[in-house]
């Protein structure tokens, strides 16, 4: 919506964050810096985190280098 109203630049993506500490596990891991377009999916399949019961994981809007 953000993207659609003007709010945000048209170049923006999302990328997968991880909480980098002893408890991350290997699914998040492997996710960690993952980018995709604000309407597409993750690689998991889901728009956002969680990724699975008691998971810390966020994401974060980064501009797409060009």
């Amino acid at each position: 919506d953000a993207r659609d109203e003007g709010l945000t630049s048209p170049d923006m993506l999302k990328e997968f964050l991880i909480t980098q500490d002893d408890r991350v596990c290997p699914i998040c891991d492997d996710l960690d810096g993952e980018q995709r377009p604000l309407d597409e999916p993750f690689s998991f399949g889901e728009q956002a985190p969680p990724v699975h019961p008691s998971c810390r994981c966020s994401f974060v809007l980064v501009e797409e280098c060009s």
